[in-house]
């Protein structure tokens, strides 16, 4: 419906004025619509993380953390004592992630990078040694 109107007002205009002026106004109208719509991409929200599951888990297991505005390019997460999870999967609602050799009960960090800067949001997890079998 948008293109509908804009042709219909150009239309319009090169029946008023003749097509030079219409042509100049359609390109800076384009180069408008693509910084609002770059702007809009690049826009960076604050992540909110509601809930880890397990909330328990060990060494070598997947966790999934829920919540929003995480975004679709994937940042990082990191495990206490700054040891970095590897990612298996990024969404903007949830992230997948392998709980890495060297993590230990604490805080678990999803870090965002945004073009304005980059911030964190944590919560508690609780890392069990393996059971011996």
């Amino acid at each position: 419906m948008k293109h509908f109107k804009k042709t219909v007002l150009i239309l319009f205009l090169i029946l008023l004025f003749g097509a030079m002026p219409i042509i100049v106004w359609a390109d800076a109208w384009e180069k408008d619509n693509d910084e609002s719509s770059r702007m809009e991409k690049t826009k960076c929200t604050r992540a909110r993380m509601k809930t880890i599951w397990p909330k328990t888990t060990s060494v070598g297991n997947k966790i999934a953390i829920r919540g929003h505005g995480f975004g679709g390019d994937p940042g990082e997460v990191i495990f206490n004592k700054n040891v970095p999870a590897k990612v298996i999967s990024w969404s903007t609602r949830r992230i997948w992630v392998l709980v890495p050799e060297g993590a230990v009960t604490g805080n678990i960090k999803v870090i965002k990078t945004c073009p304005s800067g980059s911030f964190a949001v944590s919560q508690y997890i609780k890392i069990e040694k393996p059971k011996s079998e």
